[in-house]
């Protein structure tokens, strides 16, 4: 989770130092190109760039037409099915300066992930799919289901698979296991989010507005 919390810290910095700037459109994407370039062999800063690319999407209020999404969908799509012994991607390597051998599937992963968020959020690509009661559960437990997914798979997942392996085949006892992995980290993720993570942000916004009023008050006292 390394990234995840150097990421979180250079998102706050960031929106801290530049929120009285004019226009700090250009910061955002000097900092987007700056993780991008720096080690092109080192995923950890593609997915640092991610966290300013969704900042940028978030503060920009930026709308693109339906077919125009649709094409980045696909192209996006494209991008994330990449395999280095096909032609349709080994060519680009070619094509594009930046990709190599050794890091085409991270840059085209990225690149992929970015299209197909970009393409739902900005396009609102299959917004009345996605606000489907079940679809909006499980995303207010996405980060839920991103905490506890690898315990879910070591305790549950891992003997699962090798007590159904003595009784059915690979494909049947694979399938089986997946799902029931899917099912059993949604059921936990639910009391995680509601009795932990909740309870979480809650203590957290508590203690910031301590925080703030106890600096508003030293400060008009000074």
């Amino acid at each position: 989770m390394k990234i995840e919390l150097l990421g979180s810290i250079f998102i706050y910095l960031v929106a801290m130092f530049s929120r009285n700037l004019p226009k700090n459109t250009p910061i955002y994407i000097a900092i987007i190109a700056f993780f991008i370039f720096i080690d092109q062999n080192e995923k950890d800063y593609l997915g640092y760039s991610a966290f300013f690319i969704g900042m940028f999407i978030y503060t920009k209020n930026i709308t693109i037409k339906k077919k125009s999404s649709i094409i980045m969908f696909l192209l996006g799509l494209y991008f994330s099915g990449v395999h280095t012994n096909s032609y349709s991607y080994s060519f680009m390597i070619d094509l594009i300066p930046f990709v190599t051998y050794g890091n085409i599937y991270g840059m085209f992963n990225f690149i992929g992930g970015v299209l197909i968020v970009f393409s739902i959020l900005v396009g609102n690509l299959f917004s009345n799919f996605l606000s489907l009661k079940i679809l909006e559960l499980i995303g207010k437990c996405s980060f839920s289901i991103y905490l506890i997914h690898l315990s879910i798979f070591y305790i549950i997942g891992y003997p699962l698979f090798h007590f159904l392996y003595n009784y059915l085949g690979y494909f049947l006892n694979s399938f089986l296991t997946c799902l029931s992995i899917v099912f059993i980290t949604i059921f936990f993720s639910y009391f995680f989010e509601k009795y932990i993570d909740s309870n979480a942000v809650l203590l957290s916004n508590k203690l910031s507005k301590f925080l703030v009023s106890r600096k508003t008050t030293n400060s008009r006292v000074v």
